[in-house]
């Protein structure tokens, strides 16, 4: 979301093009040339952590069912 700032609206309206390309850019073309734990730090600039997921799952839930 820090490089496609309206990615949320981007998927709700189905337009994936954005996603797609980032994808493409950060994951897809250099997933042969590196593990996983060095590339997703590179795609992202920090090192993968479920709190990220947590965070997410919980401003979603809490919002759909009014937690």
């Amino acid at each position: 979301q820090e490089e496609i700032t309206d990615l949320d609206s981007q998927i709700a309206t189905g337009q994936m093009g954005s996603l797609l390309d980032w994808l493409r850019e950060k994951i897809h073309r250099q997933g042969s040339l590196h593990e996983p734990v060095p590339l997703i730090t590179r795609a992202t600039g920090s090192t993968p952590d479920s709190a990220h997921l947590l965070n997410y799952l919980e401003s979603k839930y809490t919002a759909l069912y009014n937690l």
